[in-house]
Order: structure tokens, then C-alpha cells, then sequence
């Protein structure tokens, strides 16, 4: 999966994404984190939330609620202007 997402498939993105986030292991984790901060450089917007959410709740990265709150904002920053 994170081949294909690499390559530049989206759903294999959402679905590395979800597995690496459901798994009990921080490396996983921190891969996810990897994973969402490369989709939200390229402006996929669930990439931004979902690296946001990490964010806030200092999973694969440390917490920090000020970057996800940027995130988040981007996000909305992003719908409002589609």
C-alpha cells in the first residue's frame, strides 16, 4: 500500500494510513504521521485533517494543539475557497 501510495494513488493512501493508525506500534504510527504530512503538502485535504487529529492527540507526533489547530484551519481555508 504505501508503494501505491507513493506512486500517487490516493486510496492506497487512506487505506496505509488506516492500517498503520490502527496498529499498536509507534513506528506505525510516526509512518502515518509521515504518510498525512506528505498528502497535506500536496493539499489533499483529509490528509491535513487526519495529520491534525494526530496532532492533537500526540499520536506518531508530539502533541502539539497549536499545529493541529493550523491544520484544521487549513483544511477550512481550503473548503472556503472551493
Amino acid at each position: 500500500l504505501l508503494a501505491a501510495c507513493a506512486a500517487g494513488r490516493a486510496t492506497s493512501c487512506t487505506r496505509a494510513i488506516d492500517v498503520l493508525d490502527a496498529s499498536a506500534e509507534a513506528a506505525d504510527h510516526q509512518r502515518a504521521a509521515l504518510v498525512l504530512t506528505q498528502r497535506c503538502e500536496v493539499d489533499a485535504p483529509g490528509g491535513c485533517r487526519r495529520l491534525g487529529a494526530l496532532y492533537q492527540r500526540g499520536r506518531g507526533v508530539p502533541r502539539d494543539a497549536e499545529r493541529a489547530l493550523a491544520l484544521f484551519r487549513r483544511v477550512c481555508e481550503r473548503d472556503d475557497a472551493d
